[in-house]
């Protein structure tokens, strides 16, 4: 796939780090598999996950709210969950099992500060579950990669069995 090449350093740094390394994870695990795409602001989180699930449904936290039946309303999708903070953790994680159960898969994005939160819901789902952690490169990272040439600051991938 071509990237655009006006996309910020960091972002085409990200996606060419982490290009198709969710979807061979997704494969490979099949079933009860979940993907933290960890990030700081525009280092390419929403954008990996496009490329990665390009058909996925990017419900709101106001329509997770309103919903009284998430199970019925995303049941045959994939989902990516963005900004993962903005979510109620029960609907979050009755989405997760719902679209699980239809053999689709979920994407969880969050900013740094959201790892632990993160955590906390990986602990609350059923044994079983595999989970990745996809941790990207920063600003920081990127400046300290180009101020002396050492890649420093590649992103990283975790993967997890609950």
């Amino acid at each position: 796939m071509n990237l655009d090449k006006n996309l910020p350093a960091l972002v085409m740094k990200n996606l060419e780090d982490n290009m198709g390394v969710i979807t061979k994870y997704l494969k490979q695990t099949e079933d009860k598999a979940l993907v933290f795409i960890i990030g700081e602001t525009g280092s390419g989180k929403s954008c990996l996950a496009e490329l990665e699930v390009p058909d996925a449904l990017y419900p709101t936290a106001q329509q997770f709210e309103e919903c009284d039946h998430i199970s019925e309303m995303f049941t045959g999708f994939d989902v990516v969950i963005d900004d993962i903070f903005r979510f109620d953790a029960d609907k979050v994680l009755e989405c997760i099992l719902a679209v699980h159960a239809s053999g689709h898969k979920v994407l969880v994005i969050g900013q740094p500060s959201d790892h632990e939160l993160c955590i906390g819901l990986l602990s609350r789902l059923p044994v079983g579950y595999r989970a990745m952690f996809v941790n990207l490169m920063g600003h920081q990272d990127l400046q300290e990669m180009s101020g002396d040439g050492k890649d420093k600051g590649n992103s990283e991938t975790k993967n997890l069995l609950h």
